[in-house]
Protein backbone atom coordinates (compact mmCIF):
# COMPACT_ATOMS: atom_id res chain seq x y z
CA UNK A 1 0.00 0.00 0.00
CA UNK A 2 1.56 3.32 -0.89
CA UNK A 3 1.04 6.29 1.31
CA UNK A 4 0.66 9.75 -0.78
CA UNK A 5 1.88 13.51 1.94
CA UNK A 6 0.86 16.17 0.31
CA UNK A 7 3.65 18.43 0.82
CA UNK A 8 3.08 22.47 0.09
CA UNK A 9 5.53 24.35 -1.71
CA UNK A 10 5.63 28.00 -1.56
CA UNK A 11 6.13 29.77 -4.80
CA UNK A 12 8.53 32.03 -5.22
CA UNK A 13 7.97 35.53 -5.53
CA UNK A 14 7.36 36.94 -8.72
CA UNK A 15 9.56 40.10 -9.31
CA UNK A 16 6.91 41.70 -11.73
CA UNK A 17 4.41 41.19 -8.95
CA UNK A 18 6.62 42.65 -5.98
CA UNK A 19 7.35 45.99 -8.40
CA UNK A 20 3.55 46.22 -8.98
CA UNK A 21 2.69 46.59 -5.71
CA UNK A 22 5.80 48.69 -4.24
CA UNK A 23 4.48 50.87 -7.21
CA UNK A 24 0.55 50.51 -6.28
CA UNK A 25 2.07 52.10 -2.53
CA UNK A 26 3.34 54.78 -4.09
CA UNK A 27 0.99 56.14 -5.81
CA UNK A 28 -1.24 55.46 -2.98
CA UNK A 29 0.71 57.64 -0.74
CA UNK A 30 1.18 60.22 -3.53
CA UNK A 31 -2.48 60.28 -3.99
CA UNK A 32 -3.18 60.39 -0.17
CA UNK A 33 -0.52 64.25 -0.27
CA UNK A 34 -3.25 65.15 -2.57
CA UNK A 35 -6.15 65.18 0.51
CA UNK A 36 -5.22 68.40 2.08
CA UNK A 37 -6.47 70.33 -1.82
CA UNK A 38 -10.28 69.69 -0.79
CA UNK A 39 -9.32 72.23 2.28
CA UNK A 40 -7.01 74.45 0.95
CA UNK A 41 -7.16 77.79 1.54
CA UNK A 42 -4.20 79.80 0.57
CA UNK A 43 -1.56 79.56 -2.73
CA UNK A 44 0.45 78.23 -0.20
CA UNK A 45 -1.63 74.82 0.59
CA UNK A 46 -1.79 73.82 -2.99
CA UNK A 47 1.89 74.62 -3.06
CA UNK A 48 2.51 72.33 -0.01
CA UNK A 49 0.47 69.45 -1.54
CA UNK A 50 1.60 69.32 -4.93
CA UNK A 51 5.30 69.22 -3.35
CA UNK A 52 4.71 66.36 -1.00
CA UNK A 53 3.06 64.85 -3.94
CA UNK A 54 6.01 65.55 -6.20
CA UNK A 55 8.37 64.17 -3.26
CA UNK A 56 5.88 60.80 -2.89
CA UNK A 57 6.29 59.81 -6.62
CA UNK A 58 10.68 60.36 -6.43
CA UNK A 59 10.41 63.48 -8.84
CA UNK A 60 13.99 65.35 -8.49
CA UNK A 61 12.10 68.95 -9.03
CA UNK A 62 8.31 69.70 -9.62
CA UNK A 63 6.24 72.39 -10.98
CA UNK A 64 2.31 73.40 -11.42
CA UNK A 65 1.25 75.94 -13.92
CA UNK A 66 -2.02 77.77 -14.59
CA UNK A 67 -2.30 78.38 -17.61
CA UNK A 68 -4.88 80.35 -19.88
CA UNK A 69 -5.65 78.59 -23.16
CA UNK A 70 -8.50 81.47 -24.05
CA UNK A 71 -5.30 84.17 -24.47
CA UNK A 72 -3.03 83.87 -27.30
CA UNK A 73 0.33 82.22 -26.33
CA UNK A 74 -0.94 80.39 -23.94
CA UNK A 75 -0.19 83.21 -20.66
CA UNK A 76 0.45 81.62 -16.96
CA UNK A 77 -1.90 82.85 -14.72
CA UNK A 78 0.03 80.97 -11.42
CA UNK A 79 2.87 78.89 -11.21
CA UNK A 80 4.36 76.96 -8.02
CA UNK A 81 7.62 75.58 -8.45
CA UNK A 82 10.81 73.62 -6.08
CA UNK A 83 13.54 75.54 -8.09
CA UNK A 84 12.66 78.73 -10.26
CA UNK A 85 12.87 78.36 -13.87
CA UNK A 86 13.99 74.97 -13.95
CA UNK A 87 11.19 74.31 -16.37
CA UNK A 88 11.30 76.90 -18.89
CA UNK A 89 13.67 75.04 -21.24
CA UNK A 90 10.40 72.57 -21.71
CA UNK A 91 8.17 75.84 -22.97
CA UNK A 92 8.22 74.31 -26.76
CA UNK A 93 6.65 70.93 -25.79
CA UNK A 94 4.69 72.20 -23.04
CA UNK A 95 2.70 74.87 -25.67
CA UNK A 96 2.09 71.94 -27.99
CA UNK A 97 0.83 69.89 -24.83
CA UNK A 98 -1.84 72.64 -24.40
CA UNK A 99 -2.48 74.33 -27.56
CA UNK A 100 -6.08 74.19 -28.11
CA UNK A 101 -7.57 71.99 -30.27
CA UNK A 102 -11.31 71.57 -30.48
CA UNK A 103 -12.37 68.31 -31.85
CA UNK A 104 -16.31 67.34 -31.43
CA UNK A 105 -16.69 69.99 -28.62
CA UNK A 106 -14.18 69.13 -26.25
CA UNK A 107 -10.63 69.31 -26.07
CA UNK A 108 -8.50 66.05 -25.68
CA UNK A 109 -5.56 66.75 -23.57
CA UNK A 110 -2.52 64.22 -23.62
CA UNK A 111 0.56 63.99 -21.62
CA UNK A 112 4.46 63.79 -22.82
CA UNK A 113 7.32 62.06 -21.88
CA UNK A 114 11.39 63.60 -22.47
CA UNK A 115 14.55 62.29 -21.78
CA UNK A 116 17.86 63.98 -21.14
CA UNK A 117 20.71 61.49 -22.23
CA UNK A 118 24.09 62.22 -20.24
CA UNK A 119 26.03 63.77 -22.93
CA UNK A 120 24.56 66.22 -25.91
CA UNK A 121 23.77 64.57 -29.25
CA UNK A 122 23.03 66.34 -32.53
CA UNK A 123 19.67 65.68 -32.33
CA UNK A 124 19.22 67.40 -29.09
CA UNK A 125 17.36 70.27 -28.27
CA UNK A 126 20.12 72.53 -26.95
CA UNK A 127 18.15 73.90 -24.10
CA UNK A 128 18.71 70.41 -22.54
CA UNK A 129 22.36 71.53 -21.44
CA UNK A 130 20.25 73.15 -18.23
CA UNK A 131 18.33 70.55 -17.37
CA UNK A 132 21.52 68.28 -17.55
CA UNK A 133 23.39 70.46 -15.20
CA UNK A 134 20.45 70.09 -12.70
CA UNK A 135 20.93 65.98 -13.00
CA UNK A 136 17.39 65.84 -14.92
CA UNK A 137 17.51 62.79 -17.13
CA UNK A 138 13.78 62.27 -17.62
CA UNK A 139 10.50 64.31 -16.69
CA UNK A 140 6.80 63.59 -17.61
CA UNK A 141 4.40 66.98 -18.58
CA UNK A 142 1.03 66.58 -17.48
CA UNK A 143 -2.10 68.97 -17.89
CA UNK A 144 -5.79 68.36 -16.03
CA UNK A 145 -8.26 67.68 -18.34
CA UNK A 146 -10.42 70.98 -19.93
CA UNK A 147 -14.15 71.17 -19.50
CA UNK A 148 -14.71 73.05 -22.31
CA UNK A 149 -12.29 73.90 -25.18
CA UNK A 150 -10.56 77.87 -24.09
CA UNK A 151 -10.45 77.74 -20.60
CA UNK A 152 -7.27 78.03 -18.41
CA UNK A 153 -5.84 74.23 -17.64
CA UNK A 154 -3.73 73.25 -14.87
CA UNK A 155 -0.01 71.27 -16.25
CA UNK A 156 2.49 69.32 -13.47
CA UNK A 157 5.89 69.11 -14.49
CA UNK A 158 7.92 66.11 -12.88
CA UNK A 159 11.72 65.59 -13.49
CA UNK A 160 13.17 63.02 -12.66
CA UNK A 161 16.85 61.76 -11.69
CA UNK A 162 18.76 58.60 -13.67
CA UNK A 163 17.59 56.14 -11.21
CA UNK A 164 15.97 52.92 -11.07
CA UNK A 165 12.98 55.01 -9.90
CA UNK A 166 12.53 57.17 -12.73
CA UNK A 167 13.11 54.32 -15.08
CA UNK A 168 10.27 52.39 -13.36
CA UNK A 169 8.10 55.41 -13.55
CA UNK A 170 8.79 55.40 -17.62
CA UNK A 171 7.63 52.31 -17.81
CA UNK A 172 4.62 52.66 -15.72
CA UNK A 173 1.27 53.07 -17.49
CA UNK A 174 -0.65 54.54 -14.64
CA UNK A 175 2.01 57.61 -14.00
CA UNK A 176 0.49 59.53 -15.91
CA UNK A 177 -3.21 59.14 -15.44
CA UNK A 178 -2.01 59.63 -11.40
CA UNK A 179 -0.53 63.11 -11.95
CA UNK A 180 -3.29 64.05 -14.42
CA UNK A 181 -6.04 63.50 -11.39
CA UNK A 182 -3.71 65.78 -9.23
CA UNK A 183 -3.21 68.17 -11.68
CA UNK A 184 -7.02 68.61 -12.16
CA UNK A 185 -7.53 68.32 -8.26
CA UNK A 186 -4.87 71.34 -7.85
CA UNK A 187 -6.49 73.48 -10.50
CA UNK A 188 -9.91 72.83 -9.24
CA UNK A 189 -8.58 73.97 -5.68
CA UNK A 190 -7.14 76.79 -6.83
CA UNK A 191 -10.20 77.91 -8.90
CA UNK A 192 -11.95 77.58 -5.22
CA UNK A 193 -9.70 80.18 -3.87
CA UNK A 194 -11.33 83.50 -3.16
CA UNK A 195 -8.41 85.33 -4.63
CA UNK A 196 -6.83 83.65 -6.88
CA UNK A 197 -3.00 84.21 -6.53
CA UNK A 198 -1.99 86.07 -10.15
CA UNK A 199 2.17 86.08 -10.77
CA UNK A 200 4.22 89.59 -9.56
CA UNK A 201 6.19 90.06 -12.67
CA UNK A 202 10.00 90.62 -12.15
CA UNK A 203 10.09 93.23 -14.94
CA UNK A 204 9.64 96.95 -13.96
CA UNK A 205 7.33 99.11 -15.82
CA UNK A 206 9.64 100.29 -18.12
CA UNK A 207 11.38 96.96 -18.64
CA UNK A 208 7.72 95.87 -19.49
CA UNK A 209 6.93 99.11 -21.82
CA UNK A 210 10.41 98.55 -23.80
CA UNK A 211 9.76 94.83 -24.05
CA UNK A 212 6.07 95.25 -25.38
CA UNK A 213 7.02 97.84 -28.35
CA UNK A 214 9.83 95.14 -28.94
CA UNK A 215 6.56 92.23 -29.18
CA UNK A 216 5.09 94.10 -31.98
CA UNK A 217 8.21 94.33 -34.02
CA UNK A 218 9.66 98.08 -32.92
CA UNK A 219 13.73 98.07 -33.19
CA UNK A 220 15.30 99.73 -30.08
CA UNK A 221 15.94 103.21 -32.12
CA UNK A 222 12.04 103.58 -32.59
CA UNK A 223 11.12 102.47 -29.24
CA UNK A 224 13.64 105.41 -27.62
CA UNK A 225 11.36 107.77 -29.95
CA UNK A 226 8.35 106.94 -28.42
CA UNK A 227 8.82 107.06 -25.70
CA UNK A 228 11.43 109.84 -25.35
CA UNK A 229 14.93 108.48 -23.99
CA UNK A 230 17.47 107.46 -25.42
CA UNK A 231 18.73 104.49 -27.44
CA UNK A 232 21.10 103.24 -24.98
CA UNK A 233 18.47 103.19 -22.36
CA UNK A 234 16.57 101.62 -24.21
CA UNK A 235 18.91 98.68 -24.77
CA UNK A 236 20.24 99.11 -20.77
CA UNK A 237 16.08 98.12 -19.75
CA UNK A 238 15.98 94.98 -22.57
CA UNK A 239 19.34 93.96 -21.28
CA UNK A 240 17.72 93.88 -17.74
CA UNK A 241 15.07 91.58 -19.12
CA UNK A 242 17.23 88.89 -20.51
CA UNK A 243 19.07 88.42 -17.20
CA UNK A 244 15.48 88.29 -15.69
CA UNK A 245 14.22 86.07 -17.73
CA UNK A 246 17.11 83.60 -18.38
CA UNK A 247 17.23 84.28 -21.98
CA UNK A 248 20.34 85.62 -24.56
CA UNK A 249 18.20 87.86 -26.91
CA UNK A 250 15.26 89.70 -27.72
CA UNK A 251 13.17 87.45 -29.31
CA UNK A 252 13.86 84.77 -26.66
CA UNK A 253 12.83 87.80 -24.00
CA UNK A 254 9.66 88.59 -25.93
CA UNK A 255 8.38 84.73 -25.96
CA UNK A 256 8.67 84.11 -22.30
CA UNK A 257 7.11 87.37 -21.21
CA UNK A 258 4.52 86.38 -23.89
CA UNK A 259 3.94 83.00 -22.51
CA UNK A 260 4.33 83.97 -18.46
CA UNK A 261 1.94 86.63 -19.13
CA UNK A 262 4.73 89.32 -18.44
CA UNK A 263 2.88 91.90 -21.22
Amino acid sequence: MFTFTQVMINPAPDASLEADAALHRQELKALAALRPLGDAAGAGDIADALRNFAAALGALHHAFLVVDRSADNLPALWLCDDLGGWWKDLIPPLHDLLAPRPLGGVTPLSHTWFCVRPDRRDDEPANYAALRKLGVRRGLLVPSEARRPCEVAGCILLAFADNVASQTARKNEHYPACIAHAASLALDAYRRLPHPPSRKSPLSARESECLRWASIGKTSWETACILGVSERTVNFHLGNTFLKLNVTNKQAAVAQAILQGLI
